[in-house]
């Protein structure tokens, strides 16, 4: 809220400006309907945010404090350990969950005939990253690369590209099961 209130402010500030009224002359002088900016929806939306930081390479093994206590409370610090482990593997499906979820979505719409898919490949570059941080590698050659591929095709020949590098008529169908195939193997 600190950075957008202020940010629409001054958005709303800059409609009242002479560069804005210059900005709606340009439009007029290359045959652009300057009403355009009024008509159209321009809102910058609420971001909601739920950090909870976690050290995922931790690892009570390696811990100094349990290796100083050595027998002493073992039973406690394993049930502790065991609790550790169990929040990590929640978090890490969790995080896997919402890249199965965002990636079916990028499917779905690159499959939808005559849709302009704007900036898509941005999208698969950012699920690339995002897969890569969680240890996904696999994800993002088996599923993203291909994506990649059908996100720069003409929307005429997605259908057919998504057939060849999935194996499914259906995009989202052959994404989704090239993602189960992969993430069986995944941790529970």
């Amino acid at each position: 809220m600190e950075v957008i209130e202020p940010l629409r402010k001054e958005i709303e500030d800059f409609r009242q400006t002479d560069d804005y009224l210059k900005v709606q002359q340009c439009l007029y002088d290359h045959n652009v309907d300057p009403t355009i900016l009024k008509t159209s929806v321009f809102q910058i939306g609420s971001f909601i945010i739920d950090i909870l930081p976690v050290d995922f390479s931790y690892s009570i093994d390696s811990d100094d404090v349990y290796a100083k206590m050595g027998g002493k409370a073992t039973s406690g610090l394993e049930i502790l350990k065991r609790e550790i482990e169990k929040k990590q593997r929640e978090y890490a499906l969790s995080a896997v969950s919402d890249m199965v979820k965002r990636i079916l979505n990028l499917a779905e719409t690159l499959a939808e005939p005559r849709k302009k898919v704007r900036s898509a490949t941005e999208k698969v570059d950012k699920l690339m990253e995002i897969c890569e941080s969680l240890g996904l590698n696999k994800v993002n050659e088996k599923v993203l690369k291909p994506l990649k591929k059908v996100c720069r095709a003409r929307h005429y020949q997605r259908s057919k590209l998504a057939e060849e590098l999935f194996g499914e008529k259906s995009l989202r169908d052959g994404v989704d099961k090239e993602l189960k195939r992969l993430l069986s193997n995944y941790p529970s």
